[in-house]
């Protein structure tokens, strides 16, 4: 039986907030931290599309060919 996530929007200033005195006032080190605030709280998309269109750039791989050679690599080094 498969149990959906709990999805919650906290607002990016209270999150930060709540690290900063998370880190402040903790006697334990904190899960919470302004570091993890500013990753988890940044949008990073990477895309190659720009220098493909303005450039002519052409990536060597494709994403399936770069999965299956992870895969075949995987197995044939696991122990």
């Amino acid at each position: 039986m498969e149990v959906e996530p709990i999805k919650k929007h906290v607002p990016y200033f209270l999150a930060y907030l709540s690290a900063v005195f998370a880190e402040k006032f903790s006697k334990n080190e904190s899960s919470l931290t302004r570091f993890r605030v500013k990753t988890f709280g940044t949008n990073r998309l990477i895309s190659n599309k720009k220098a493909m269109k303005k450039l002519g750039f052409k990536p060597n791989y494709n994403l399936k060919e770069i999965v299956e050679d992870m895969v075949s690599w995987y197995n044939k080094t696991k122990k």
